[in-house]
């Protein structure tokens, strides 16, 4: 066989190899660009967990948690994880107790929303719940995309799952 034949074939092996690709970090990027428009720069902030429109914490808002996390680490944003209850009630509202536990001066909060193909992250920057809001912005994901996540993700991670070195 002929040098520039075997070099051809090569080369058209490569082109076609059935090998995996790794599709490009979406949703990592997407909540990264989120964390940079609402995440306030130099101050201390509280991040509590998403809920879901009942109040309740999901698979997919702890998928979402620790996506926000590690968005806000590679930032650089000085944060606190506020571990709590499964459920809030009423669902729009941070408990009373959690203002008592953590003096930072800006609240993270989340809410995650779903519709037929999409979803939608919600989320705020609080100068202390209850007070005003310093940034606000929505976040639209595909739902599919969050689906095969979910999917490959361990079934009930203990916390948010983020180790802080």
């Amino acid at each position: 066989m002929r040098p520039w034949l075997v070099w051809l074939w090569c080369c058209c092996q490569a082109c076609f190899w059935p090998g995996t690709k790794t599709p490009p970090p979406v949703l990592q990027s997407s909540v990264a660009a989120l964390v940079a428009a609402v995440a306030p720069a130099g101050r201390e902030m509280a991040l509590p967990g998403l809920r879901d429109e009942n109040g309740k914490r999901s698979a997919l808002t702890r998928l979402l948690d620790e996506e926000l996390a590690g968005a806000l680490v590679r930032s650089g944003a000085a944060f606190e994880l506020v571990e709590g209850d499964e459920q809030w009630n009423p669902p729009e509202e941070v408990p009373e107790r959690y203002l008592q536990q953590v003096s930072a001066p800006v609240w993270l909060v989340g809410q995650v929303l779903r519709d037929s193909t999409s979803v939608y992250l919600r989320l705020q920057a609080l100068e202390r719940p209850g007070t005003r809001v310093l940034a606000a912005r929505t976040l639209r994901l595909a739902g599919e995309l969050l689906e095969r996540r979910l999917e490959t993700a361990p079934a009930e991670p203990a916390g948010l799952g983020v180790q802080l070195q």
